[in-house]
C-alpha cells in the first residue's frame, strides 16, 4: 500500500480482502454502500446539477456539458456495458432491492475498487465500476443527488444535526422545566418545622 508508484499500490478490493481485515470474520468488511445505478446523459436532473455549483465545476452549463462528454463516451459506455453483465449474475442486498439510492447494497470486492483511470488501463484487470469512483464529476453528482434525496426524506440538515443522536436507544436530553410557583408553597421541606 505504502508505494509511491499508484500502479503497483494494492487495490481498495486487495486491502478489504486482507488477512489482517478479514481475520475473526467470514469475509470483508460490508462497506455500507448505497446502491446505484450508472448515469445517462439524457436522465441528468437540472436540480442536482444547480447544487453542484458549489463546489467550483463552472456553471450549471458547463457542468452539465462535462457530464454529457462523459457519460456519452466509449469508454463510460463499455464500463456501463460491464457493470450491467455483471449486474445479471446473483446478486444478494443487504437490506433491499428497490430502485431508490438509500437502498444499502452489499457489492462485491470489485465494485467497491475505486478508480479514475481510463478503461485502456483495465485491459488485464477488471473494467472500473460506473457508478463508484469513476471520474470525479459523477461521484459528485451521486452525491450531490443522494444529499437531495435524503433532505427531501428526512428534512433538510438532519444528517448534518449536533442534537442528532447516533444510537436509536439514546434520546435527545429532555428540557427540564421549572415547577409552578404554586407547587413550592404547597409541599413543605424535609427536616423544616410546619
Amino acid at each position: 500500500m505504502l508505494v509511491t508508484n499508484p500502479q503497483q499500490r494494492a487495490s481498495l478490493s486487495d486491502l478489504l480482502n486482507h488477512p489482517w481485515m478479514t481475520r475473526g470474520f467470514n469475509g470483508p468488511p460490508d462497506p455500507h454502500l448505497l446502491r446505484r445505478e450508472p448515469l445517462r446523459a439524457d436522465e441528468l436532473d437540472r436540480y442536482v446539477i444547480r447544487e453542484m455549483t458549489g463546489f467550483e465545476f463552472g456553471t450549471e452549463e458547463e457542468i452539465e456539458h462535462r457530464l454529457v462528454t462523459i457519460l456519452e463516451s466509449e469508454a463510460y459506455k463499455r464500463a456501463v456495458q460491464h457493470w450491467e453483465s455483471r449486474r445479471e449474475r446473483p446478486q444478494i442486498w443487504s437490506e433491499s432491492s428497490s430502485n431508490s439510492s438509500l437502498a444499502i447494497a452489499s457489492p462485491s470486492a470489485s465494485q467497491s475498487q475505486l478508480s479514475n483511470a481510463p478503461l485502456s488501463d483495465f485491459d488485464s484487470k477488471e473494467s472500473p465500476d460506473p457508478t463508484r469512483g469513476y471520474h470525479p464529476l459523477i461521484s459528485i453528482y451521486y452525491l450531490a443527488r443522494e444529499k437531495l434525496e435524503r433532505d427531501r426524506v428526512y428534512g433538510p440538515g438532519h444528517f448534518a444535526s449536533s442534537q442528532l443522536s447516533l444510537n436509536p436507544l439514546q434520546s435527545a436530553p429532555e428540557e427540564v422545566q421549572a415547577p409552578p410557583p404554586s407547587a413550592s408553597k404547597q409541599s413543605p421541606l424535609v427536616g423544616s418545622p410546619p
